[in-house]
């Protein structure tokens, strides 16, 4: 039996104190993003409380790039998958300076729930690092010029820059988060 695990990348934008045009960045330094990791902690045990997960609670861990990344396994606990979403969702609403991926053992799963929603060029072969959440909305990157896959510092930098136009529609963010209103 394979397991179905949950992952999540938060990264966390911060305001280049050099720049006077106050340009946000990803923030990069280990101090800062553990702070930011202990904020989180608190925030999901201010959320959930004495909730038992189903199978495994969503653990969160700086990782070696300049994010805090979480796992969880949740087997056939579907909704432990969408309670992580949901509370991920809820930071970003909370925090202004969190970005967040969310995907799972078969990909960017919030693209299969709007899948009726979203511009037909996205595939999944070209959705990675497309798809975030970033205060309280659903980002999909948009094809850059002629190239069909895009790094992440590429892709975080145009959800960042209000010139790039990363907003999902109204109906496609309606139909990805649907669980969460269950």
């Amino acid at each position: 039996m394979a397991l179905d695990y949950f992952f999540c990348d938060i990264y966390v934008t911060a305001t280049d104190a050099a720049s006077t045009n106050s340009r946000l960045e990803i923030e990069t330094d280990k101090d800062k993003l553990h702070k930011w990791y202990a904020k989180l902690f608190a925030f999901m045990d201010r959320k959930l409380g004495d909730f038992v997960w189903n199978r495994e609670q969503l653990q969160l861990f700086v990782d070696v790039l300049p994010r805090i990344s979480g796992r969880m396994i949740h087997g056939d606990a579907v909704d432990d998958e969408w309670l992580a979403v949901w509370l991920l969702r809820e930071a970003t609403r909370e925090y202004d300076e969190l970005i967040v991926s969310v995907r799972d053992s078969d990909g960017e799963f919030l693209l299969a729930e709007a899948a009726m929603h979203i511009p037909h060029w996205i595939t999944p072969e070209n959705s990675e690092h497309r798809v975030y959440v970033y205060r309280n909305q659903l980002h999909i990157v948009p094809l850059s010029a002629g190239s069909e896959s895009i790094g992440i510092n590429d892709a975080l930098a145009a959800v960042m820059d209000s010139g790039v136009f990363t907003l999902a529609s109204a109906p496609a963010a309606a139909a990805a988060f649907s669980r969460l209103d269950e």
